[in-house]
C-alpha cells in the first residue's frame, strides 16, 4: 500500500477510487466511491493522489475485517513506547486524532465497527503476525500480554520479547519467516548460526524461571488452535466460544 500499510489480505481485483459526486465515472477495473473530501485528506505520493492516512485508515476499519483493520491500525497508531517496525514506512498517528474523527461521522455505516480497531490497536506490535496474534486472542477472553517488553535474563543481558504474560511467567514469540530474515541483518549469515543465537537466547529466557512458548502463522490464522497451544502453558480463556467480532469473511 502506497502508505507503507501492511495488509492482511491481497488486494482486490478492484482498485478504489473516490470522485466528486457530481461526476459520473465508468471503469471495469476500477471502483469508484462518490464522496466530497477536505483538501486536508488528499495528500501526493510519489506523484499520485491519495488519500491522507488518517482517512485511509478509517476506511479500512470501516469496510474491512476487525483482524485486518488491526494489522494496518496497529502500524500507524502512535502507542506510548510505540517502536519503529521492521518493514516501517508508515508514519504515526494519535489514536485521539482518530476517535475525534469517528465522533465527527458518528451513525456512518461500519463506524461502531472502527472504534472497536482503533481501540484495540496497539503501536508496539511490530509486524503482521503479532497483530493477527493478539487479534485471534481477543474474542476467546485470553488475558492480553504486554508486548515487545525488556526482560533482564541472570546473564545480565535484556532480551526483548514479543509476548509477555507477567503473571503466569510465560513469554510468547511468533516466529514469521521474515523474522529469522530480519536476524540474519539482510548478509550471508549462516542459518545454523541464526539459529544457535535463537537457541542461547531462548536459554536465557528460560533461565529468568519464565516458560517459552513459540507459535508459527498457521496457528495465527487459527483462533482455536493458538488458544489450545497457550492453554498447555496456564493461559486460560474467558468463553468457550470466540466472541464475534470478525465482520467481514473468515478473518
Amino acid at each position: 500500500m502506497i502508505h507503507g500499510l501492511p495488509l492482511l489480505d491481497p488486494p482486490g481485483a478492484f482498485v478504489h477510487a473516490i470522485t466528486d459526486p457530481a461526476v459520473r465515472r465508468r471503469a471495469s477495473a476500477i471502483a469508484w466511491h462518490r464522496r466530497k473530501l477536505a483538501d486536508s485528506d488528499v495528500v501526493e505520493i510519489d506523484g499520485l493522489l491519495v488519500t491522507s492516512l488518517p482517512l485511509t485508515l478509517l476506511d479500512l476499519a470501516r469496510t474491512e475485517s476487525f483482524a485486518a483493520a488491526v494489522v494496518a491500525l496497529d502500524a500507524a497508531v502512535d502507542t506510548v513506547e510505540a517502536r519503529p517496525r521492521w518493514d516501517a514506512r508508515t508514519s504515526r498517528i494519535a489514536r485521539d486524532e482518530l476517535v475525534a474523527r469517528l465522533d465527527a461521522i458518528a451513525g456512518a455505516a461500519g463506524v461502531r465497527r472502527a472504534r472497536d480497531a482503533v481501540s484495540f490497536a496497539d503501536g508496539r506490535a511490530e509486524s503482521v503476525g503479532e497483530s493477527l496474534s493478539r487479534v485471534q486472542m481477543f474474542p476467546w477472553g485470553v488475558p492480553l500480554p504486554d508486548l515487545q517488553t525488556e526482560v533482564e535474563c541472570p546473564s545480565g543481558a535484556m532480551r526483548r520479547v514479543d509476548f509477555r504474560w507477567s503473571d503466569a511467567s510465560l513469554i510468547g514469540e511468533f516466529d514469521g519467516r521474515v523474522k529469522y530474515g530480519r536476524m540474519s541483518g539482510g548478509g550471508d549469515r549462516e542459518v545454523a548460526d541464526i539459529v544457535w543465537a535463537e537457541k542461547r537466547r531462548e536459554d536465557d529466557l528460560r533461565a529468568t524461571g519464565a516458560s517459552v512458548v513459540r507459535w508459527l502463522w498457521n496457528d495465527a490464522t487459527d483462533g482455536a488452535r493458538l488458544v489450545a497451544l497457550l492453554a498447555r502453558y496456564g493461559i486460560t480463556t474467558a468463553r468457550r466460544q470466540p466472541r464475534p467480532v470478525f465482520t467481514k469473511g473468515t478473518r
